[in-house]
């Protein structure tokens, strides 16, 4: 079964590429909608945290999504359409990740539960936080 990661990457791919604020919409909606049940967390390694985490940021209209993945994947969308894929692999990358997963849970009585995930407003900054488990 292919990876939630596999389809990322697939969508950077396309036969015709689309522009900067679709793909950023496209990556956001992916790896937010992330079905935990689909993440692969690697051997050896303990479920830790949220299955996933993310810090949005709107500043003059430009906004970026910092995505954490229980996988070890850490992702930045931008939404002029730049971005980092992959910076999970570095190791002081993946420290500061998992740490972001499980700071996000201990403060879980902050977040409100809804099923909308808006886009931070000029001059603010938005957390999102998905937390159930994959089934083992």
């Amino acid at each position: 079964m292919p990876s939630w990661i596999d389809g990322l990457k697939s969508r950077l791919r396309p036969a015709a590429p689309p522009n900067g604020p679709e793909i950023y919409r496209d990556l956001r909606s992916l790896a937010l909608g992330l079905d935990p049940a689909s993440i692969d967390v690697p051997d050896g390694e303990s479920w830790t945290g949220a299955a996933v985490a993310a810090m949005e940021l709107n500043i003059a209209g430009a906004i970026t999504t910092i995505v954490a993945v229980a996988d070890g994947s850490t992702s930045m969308y931008l939404s002029s359409g730049g971005g980092v894929i992959g910076a999970g692999e570095h190791a002081a990358v993946r420290a500061v990740a998992e740490r972001f997963r499980t700071v996000a849970t201990d403060l879980l009585g902050l977040f409100v539960r809804t099923s909308e995930l808006p886009t931070p407003d000029v001059g603010e900054v938005r957390f999102q936080v998905r937390t159930s488990p994959p089934a083992r």
